[in-house]
């Protein structure tokens, strides 16, 4: 299994929460802005704590509170030693998110990544998501890029 779900991974968009500044701290020796969430749709977490590296304006670290818990459960760590920009993009190559309290954690290595290589809609429409074991650089291979025919 994973230590992960969609709702840590998925892109949120900051009009969903309210913000909160908290004081500034460093995360891997990186001087980072650190911010408050609090989601205000239905979320499995009743907070969320982010480290934002100030230099690359990129995620460094995210603590997930269930609830009013005072300790987070989860904890995602982005090494952003290893990232690369490209395109205007930072390219991560490593995450980690952890169970707090328990043993467990998930590593995310990213082996291959291409930055807004045109893939048509079709490539993610839900019968071809839901083929088990589907490579999906060969799918958006067989499904041409945008304003291909599928």
């Amino acid at each position: 299994g994973s230590d992960l779900s969609f709702e840590e991974l998925e892109h949120q968009r900051f009009e969903h929460f309210e913000l909160r500044r908290l004081p500034d701290a460093t995360e891997g020796g990186v001087p980072c802005a650190v911010i408050e969430a609090v989601p205000q749709r239905d979320s499995q977490y009743g907070r969320l704590v982010a480290w934002i590296d100030r230099a690359r304006t990129a995620v460094a670290r995210v603590d997930f509170y269930r609830g009013s818990d005072a300790e987070p459960s989860k904890r995602l760590r982005v090494a952003l030693g290893d990232a690369v920009e490209e395109a205007g993009f930072l390219r991560v190559q490593h995450m980690r998110i952890e169970q707090i309290g328990r043993e467990a954690w998930t590593e995310v290595e990213t082996s291959r990544m291409e930055i807004d290589p045109g893939i048509s809609a079709e490539a993610f429409s839900a019968s071809l998501l839901e083929r088990e074991g589907e490579d999906l650089f060969a799918l958006v291979g067989r499904h041409g890029a945008r304003g291909d025919e599928p």
